[in-house]
């Protein structure tokens, strides 16, 4: 099916390879990315998220009252729950970013698409582009939308916050930018192993493994060092509250520059690679 799709999607850029613009490679990538298995991630990316989301703000409600009522609660309450479902959905938008790349292998369309496009390494910007657009444009919805629903579930107890509250509209726009960051990072990883178990628990390992293996360092040297391991990184735009991490957008670049550099990576083993041999 794959190998059908990326026949039917290349045939103008095969005729004028050297003509291919990243832009026409984004557009065949996002339309190659219309398949079940994509669907189905970002499904249940967006159930984690409102789901988990909803629960936690339930969960607020039946936690112990403050002694003066639940309008005293924490005024960031609503956010907070709002972005529980994040690390879940971690899962899901890491197994659509390594899918988008192994699928191509696996099925060995990626000759096709390397055939249509000889610069490969407008082929790895071009999927992460394709990748990172999607998961973004489900996302950036899914976050608003859990935010209402958390809102709607506190609201009727007194406990309310709003977008435009200091950190709260940066929160959910950066959740939404962090498990776009997280797709992207699968991909390059994809490119580098041409395997999805592989790719997928290289990046889990990333994520949540190294973290837990830095906390055992020396006290200094884990507070030096946390902060800027990736998946510490990423979540520090979603932070309400000033914490250990690094400043919120600040983090967010460390991870940013995490997944660019797995791409540049890429694209340089990539060239290098006989795609034949796959």
């Amino acid at each position: 099916m794959t190998t059908a799709l990326s026949t039917r999607l290349t045939p103008s850029l095969r005729r004028r390879p050297s003509q291919a613009t990243t832009r026409r490679v984004v557009a065949s990538e996002l339309t190659k990315l219309r398949l079940r298995s994509t669907v189905v991630a970002l499904a249940v990316a967006v159930v984690l998220v409102v789901a988990v989301g909803a629960a936690m703000a339930i969960g607020v409600l039946v936690q112990e009252v403050p002694a003066d009522g639940l309008a005293d609660a924490p005024a960031g309450a609503p956010a907070t729950a709002a972005l529980s479902g994040v690390e879940a959905a971690v899962y899901a938008v890491a197994a659509l970013g390594v899918i988008a790349v192994t699928g191509e292998f696996a099925s060995r369309s990626i000759t096709t698409t390397f055939a249509a496009v000889p610069h490969r390494s407008r082929v790895v910007l071009g999927k992460a582009l394709a990748v990172g657009v999607l998961v973004l444009a489900v996302m950036l919805p899914a976050m608003l939308v859990t935010f209402a629903a958390t809102q709607v579930i506190l609201g009727r107890a007194g406990i309310a916050v709003s977008l435009v509250d200091p950190g709260v509209l940066r929160a959910m726009v950066g959740a939404a930018l962090y498990l776009t960051v997280v797709a992207v990072l699968a991909g390059g990883l994809g490119w580098l192993l041409r395997s999805t178990a592989g790719a997928y628990m290289v990046l889990i390992g990333v994520l949540v493994l190294v973290p837990a293996l830095a906390t055992l360092l020396p006290g200094d040297l884990a507070a030096a060092v946390l902060p800027y391991l990736p998946s510490a990184a990423g979540t520090a735009v979603m932070q309400l509250e000033a914490t250990g991490q690094l400043a919120p957008w600040a983090g967010f670049a460390v991870f940013v520059l995490y997944a660019v550099g797995t791409l540049v990576v890429a694209a340089a083993v990539v060239r290098r690679r006989d795609v034949r041999s796959t």
